[in-house]
């Protein structure tokens, strides 16, 4: 059984290299995110981070509620994942 994941957009600041803000796309169906972000072919689950260009967060946009409105020249995006102990 594979384990329990989250997947969340970061922001990250490019100075300090510090994560600033987090968004859940948990709601937008895998198989649409694969779409989105193609994986690497070691990486058939998108359990690594994949930075972002502002065209995949033009789609993601489309399935969240809280909008990003990118700046890429202070900020860069991740769509980064973790596994999640079930209760």
């Amino acid at each position: 059984m594979l384990p329990k994941v989250e997947r969340w957009i970061e922001t990250y600041d490019k100075g300090s290299r510090d994560s600033i803000h987090e968004i859940n796309v948990d709601i937008i169906p895998f198989e649409k995110l694969k779409e989105i972000v193609p994986p690497k072919s070691d990486d058939p689950l998108l359990y690594d981070g994949y930075i972002l260009d502002a065209n995949q967060i033009e789609q993601l946009n489309f399935f969240i509620e809280q909008k990003i409105l990118p700046d890429f020249s202070k900020y860069y995006y991740v769509l980064d994942c973790a596994s999640v102990k079930e209760s």
